[in-house]
């Protein structure tokens, strides 16, 4: 039988070792892994790189059908192609607010004519949506987030007795509940308005007494939640309390709490703002100890851009400027070039931004795998290939990154999205509209 495509002279790591394989894809799937080669309609030359399973980013903001100055789903997927990344799940606090089933469907019916990748899309409930999950889990959600920070009070969950009702209403939908935890009567007040205020109102604290109220909440009721964007070393020691006491909790960090501290904020203001703020030294530390430790299960950009008079607002007045930024197109090139660096093994690369993701949202093995029946996502990637984060050879819509002048050593030189190559030579060569919902329904 002659099939669809292979793809020659790739290293795959195979029980902690690279091995020489190739990869035989028939029908979007894998359908071998094999040593030896077959006949196929195409052929693709690995030239010897390494093949990880196509990344899988769980938290993204692609702003439809919101405002599209900033991003939407055809720049947003084009992005993420570029950056080696095959899956996206994207977030509920758009306008409006994806809290009924209706704003749901209709978000989905923009993001399948734009997408280049396959999507995944959250509700999200709150105070003033409660009773919606289970609509929302019918309509295809693949989880349902509530914050207790959100401008959108459809969205927002912050009181004890309210978050104890969202929770609930969640567990009834079958879903993972993700959230936003940051307590925001531990902050600051003040009138600062330095480089870093933002970040010193809101303190550790308000993160770590979050998350304590969350899981005291998740252990008394047995019921699983999902820390989104892990910050803070105060943060992550609750965490471990907690999953020490037997809690079914799942957490998620992000590359720039890996990495930066908010002395950012000093060198580029408003585009180092974000929410859970940038913290120090030893918070960055402590989150990739824990990352790598398995304390921390997965890592997600949490890709949230803004436009560039949006940000610029902030310069003069650091709270007239939005929270968030760009991010989908530089996570995997930022994680090789922590395995270049010897800090993360491969194995945990791929643990982190392919199977644990797609282990929540019950997408695995059909995603973050490469394994025989699985979706032919694959990620070809040159560790030795410099991705040099520039405004130029960004694709988000704004061409932005807090990593603007670093070069991450290590980088996707192909993408494949069910056997379909999408990326090659820094280009994008697919069309939009090919992405495939991914949901419960």
């Amino acid at each position: 039988m002659i099939i669809d495509l292979i793809i020659k002279d790739l290293k795959i790591l195979l029980d902690g070792e690279l091995v020489d394989r190739n990869i035989l894809v028939d029908e979007g799937k894998i359908v071998g892994i094999s040593k030896d080669a077959r006949v196929a309609d195409r052929s693709y030359e690995g030239r010897g790189r390494i093949a990880i399973p196509g990344g899988v980013d769980i938290h993204v903001h692609f702003r439809d059908p919101s405002s599209n100055e900033a991003e939407d789903f055809e720049s947003g997927t084009f992005a993420a192609a570029h950056g080696g990344i095959t899956t996206v799940v994207d977030m509920p606090n758009t306008t409006p607010p994806v809290a009924t089933a209706e704003a749901f469907l209709e978000k989905r019916k923009i993001a399948e004519k734009k997408s280049y990748i396959d999507f995944g899309l959250y509700g999200g409930i709150g105070t003033k949506s409660i009773g919606n999950a289970v609509e929302l889990a019918k309509a295809g959600a693949l989880g349902i987030k509530t914050y207790m920070a959100s401008q959108f009070p459809e969205l927002s969950s912050y009181g004890t007795k309210e978050l104890r009702e969202t929770m609930l209403d969640v567990s009834k939908a079958g879903v993972p509940f993700m959230i936003h935890a940051e307590d925001l009567e531990a902050a600051i007040g003040g009138d600062s308005e330095s480089s870093v205020s933002h970040a010193l109102k809101r303190p550790p604290i308000c993160e770590s007494v979050a998350i304590a109220r969350v899981l005291e909440l998740a252990r008394q009721l047995d019921i699983k939640v999902h820390i989104c964007h892990l910050n803070s070393r105060a943060g992550l020691e609750v965490l471990k309390a907690f999953k020490s006491l037997g809690t079914s909790v799942t957490a998620e960090t992000a590359p720039h709490y890996l990495s930066l501290t908010m002395e950012e904020m000093e060198k580029r203001g408003p585009y180092a703002k974000v929410d859970p703020p940038l913290r120090m030294k030893g918070d960055n530390e402590a989150l990739l100890s824990g990352l790598k430790n398995r304390d921390i299960d997965l890592i997600a950009s949490d890709h949230a851009p803004h436009p560039k008079e949006e940000k610029e607002r902030g310069w003069d007045e650091m709270n007239a400027a939005p929270s968030g930024m760009p991010g989908v197109e530089t996570t995997l090139p930022f994680l090789l070039d922590l395995f270049h660096k010897g800090r993360l093994g491969l194995s945990d690369i791929i643990r982190v931004i392919c199977v644990s993701p797609a282990e929540l949202l019950g997408l695995y093995p059909k995603k973050g795998a490469l394994a025989v029946g699985s979706d032919a996502d694959i990620t070809i990637v040159d560790p030795d290939r410099i991705f040099e984060v520039r405004h130029q050879n960004l694709l988000t819509k704004t061409h932005d990154s807090i990593f603007l002048g670093k070069n991450f050593h290590g980088s996707p030189a192909a993408t494949f999205s069910r056997g379909e190559l999408i990326f090659e030579g820094g280009e994008v060569v697919a069309k939009p509209g090919r992405g495939k919902f991914l949901g419960t329904s």
